[in-house]
């Protein structure tokens, strides 16, 4: 007896209205949601691993209407546990303005019925013309959060996730007078843009502060000697790696100095 195939490789993922009270919310965790380069935030969707395979087509589906797509990976890795990442490419993934409503589907996927709170699967055959009908929709403007910006998630009892954004204003002159203080040199690692980029690095470094500002419930007016500290890129990276839980500086300081020093040994 011949093996059922799989219909393809493009799902429907709905976005639950517990997980975002809006359509808006909904877009921007697509937009901006996403972190370490495109892999989800763990416990946000609920996603049934088995269910899926490297190199995904994945519509976002809300609220009885499709409102963004992008292409999935589900990455298995062995370190330093077995588990697998659900990881976008984010140059894949797109918001639309207006979306794809269940009728519109319809005309294309013969077979669909409606949108529901389960994923679904759809035979790659449509897939030019999905694609088709998302060209020819009018795509959203990038919600793009930039570093002034925060995006929480968190979770309360019950297992409700809140979304929220707020917008938290860094004024310039606390971050001139950080480095002007602290020097242009990280304070984690030691590198230097200037040494290594020449001209073109000179006194510049980016500004940690190491209180987060969107963990603050009222506005303060930060002390650039004893709130923030210059930091390189990839320090500013690490520091920030887990949203969750910020790294001491003081802890990726000693990280950094523990691995350099088992790297003498080895050598």
């Amino acid at each position: 007896m011949n093996e059922k195939k799989d219909p393809g490789y493009i799902r429907l993922l709905p976005l639950s209205t517990n997980d975002f009270p809006s359509c808006e919310c909904a877009k921007i965790f697509i937009e901006n949601g996403f972190h370490r380069d495109g892999e989800l935030l763990p416990g946000l969707l609920d996603i049934f691993l088995g269910d899926y395979y490297s190199k995904m087509f994945i519509l976002f589906q809300y609220q009885g209407e499709i409102i963004g797509s992008g292409i999935m990976h589900a990455i298995h890795k062995r370190e330093p546990y077995y588990h697998t990442v659900i990881h976008f490419d984010m140059d894949t993934v797109n918001v639309l303005e207006e979306g794809i409503t269940g009728f519109e589907f319809k005309k294309i996927v013969k077979e669909f019925k409606k949108f529901n709170s389960v994923t679904q699967k759809v035979d790659d055959k449509y897939l030019e013309q999905i694609n088709h009908l998302i060209s020819e929709k009018r795509h959203r403007k990038k919600q793009q959060l930039d570093e002034c910006s925060s995006v929480v998630f968190n979770k309360s009892e019950g297992g409700r996730i809140e979304y929220y954004t707020t917008k938290y204003e860094r004024l310039n002159k606390y971050r001139s007078e950080a480095i002007r203080i602290h020097g242009s040199k990280c304070e984690i690692c030691g590198f230097d843009f200037g040494e290594t980029y020449g001209h073109m690095g000179d006194d510049y470094i980016e500004v940690h502060h190491i209180v987060p500002l969107f963990s603050l419930k009222q506005e303060v007016i930060p002390n650039p000697e004893t709130d923030m500290i210059c930091v390189c890129s990839n320090c500013h990276r690490m520091l920030h790696r887990d949203k969750y839980s910020i790294v001491e500086p003081e802890r990726l300081k000693e990280i950094v100095k523990y691995q350099r020093e088992k790297e003498k040994k080895i050598t």
